[in-house]
């Protein structure tokens, strides 16, 4: 039985027949954070914290409970079971319920653990931030750092259960974020930019902070149009959030299931042009998403969500996919060790089409650039209806770019546009956490102003 911190998962194991469990899954996990932030200039914190985090999902019959906590020793892990045990025995039967993971473990040899990143000196993290407090207000005078945040993390996880399976897997993951705020002449602009990676070596913290200066200067002075029904092009980063708001949640299994997915029994139809085509892949190299098992270790794999506009599958946790008499698709997410898994993307990926940014801003002739926007996490992923507020953007004219504005509301059917309003997917590629996408753009949108 693999240990983590000295904790031997087989006590736990053989205490369950005493408390009456049926079935026990235990997902522990070991996290090393080193954590530097600074406010406008000045560094607030430089912090190095080791967690011992424990899960449980306890089966006493039908009747199921999920708990856990920060543990710092054995006594600790079994009283954390006994408090599961005690809330399972009061939940309500589950008329689904067939039985916890099984089959863990195996999967692909992929590269998400990077030695460099998970032994951060610290004098590197507080450089990486300096550096990045230096570039903004080097780069104009009217610019100043708002915050800027550096962490770096490795994690070891196991899942293990009462039938003597287990799965581990070892990962580095880092996060940041910096904001640039732009004064003159009473005016303010604010831009912020952010990363999530899987190895240091890959953050640009100079090309972030010099363009979240740059956006910021350019949004000084940027402007509400007129509405109009105009053609946008979407920048990747923000169509990525875009499809994590509307798109994802849709191809989840639970949802598909309780009937909150417009994508519910549509299995081999054409729901977007066939320009479009989307896969979940876990395999990719030092994408954030990308694992050899889920979260509740079953081994992951590569698969087309949607070819050519038709839908091919959903993603399946090892619930939703007994549900349906199926095997898990190996997409099972937890936000925490001890939440309750839901099916949920690897690296969901927008596959890129074959045009330039300049081809595409060029083919948009008259139309806006977004390059961020707010509340689009508020959109309808039921109805698949999407509202977000441009909060930086650029009138294209003429196929140019032509000035900055803001303010702008977007609203337009995600299902319709992609499928009836789609003009030009570019070739490049970035990712907003784990969904990917290229810039593309949309015709005849309706865009809200003054």
């Amino acid at each position: 039985m693999l240990v983590i911190h000295e904790l031997d998962l087989d006590k736990i194991f053989s205490m369950s027949e005493q408390l009456g469990i049926s079935e026990l899954e235990v997902v522990l996990q070991k996290q090393n954070t080193l954590d530097t932030e600074a406010v406008k200039d000045k560094i607030e914190k430089t912090k190095y914290t080791v967690s011992i985090r424990l899960g449980y999902r306890v089966l006493v019959g039908r009747r199921k409970a999920t708990y856990g906590a920060t543990i710092s020793s054995i006594e600790d892990a079994v009283k954390s079971l006994e408090e599961a045990v005690k809330i399972a025995r009061i939940s309500p039967e589950d008329p689904y319920w067939r039985s916890i993971p099984r089959k863990l473990g195996g999967g692909a040899e992929i590269e998400i653990y990077d030695h460099e990143t998970s032994s951060m000196d610290p004098n590197k993290s507080l450089e990486i931030v300096l550096e990045s407090i230096s570039t903004i207000k080097e780069h104009d005078k009217r610019s100043n750092p708002i915050a800027v945040r550096l962490s770096t993390s490795s994690l070891e996880t196991v899942f293990a259960n009462n039938y003597g399976e287990e799965a581990y897997r070892k990962e580095t993951i880092v996060f940041y974020i910096v904001g640039a705020r732009a004064e003159e002449a009473g005016k303010e602009g604010v831009y912020y930019e952010y990363k999530v990676l899987r190895r240091l070596r890959d953050l640009d913290h100079e090309g972030l902070a010099k363009r979240a200066a740059s956006r910021a200067i350019d949004s000084l002075y940027a402007k509400q149009i007129e509405t109009m029904k105009t053609n946008i092009v979407f920048e990747n980063k923000i169509w990525a959030s875009i499809l994590t708001a509307l798109f994802v949640p849709a191809v989840a299994a639970d949802n598909v299931q309780e009937k909150r997915s417009p994508l519910a029994g549509k299995i081999g139809e054409q729901v977007f042009a066939e320009e479009i085509s989307i896969v979940d892949d876990p395999h990719k190299p030092w994408l954030y998403g990308s694992k050899n098992v889920d979260d509740e270790g079953i081994r992951t794999s590569a698969k087309y969500v949607v070819r050519n506009g038709v839908i091919e599958t959903y993603l399946y946790d090892y619930y939703t996919a007994l549900r349906e008499n199926r095997e898990s698709t190996g997409n099972a997410y937890r936000r925490q060790p001890w939440s309750n898994p839901r099916p949920w993307p690897t690296n969901l990926i927008l596959l890129p089409g074959r045009a330039s940014i300049d081809e595409v801003i060029e083919d948009t002739r008259r139309g806006i650039l977004v390059a961020a926007t707010i509340g689009e996490w508020l959109s309808n992923p039921i109805s698949g209806q999407l509202n977000a507020t441009i909060s930086h953007g650029y009138l294209i004219e003429n196929g140019e770019i032509a000035r900055p504005i803001k303010g702008m509301t977007i609203s337009t059917q995600f299902y319709d546009a992609l499928k009836n309003k789609l003009g030009l997917i570019a070739k490049d590629q970035e990712c907003n956490g784990n969904v990917c996408s290229p810039t593309i753009s949309l015709r005849d949108v309706v865009v809200a102003g003054k």
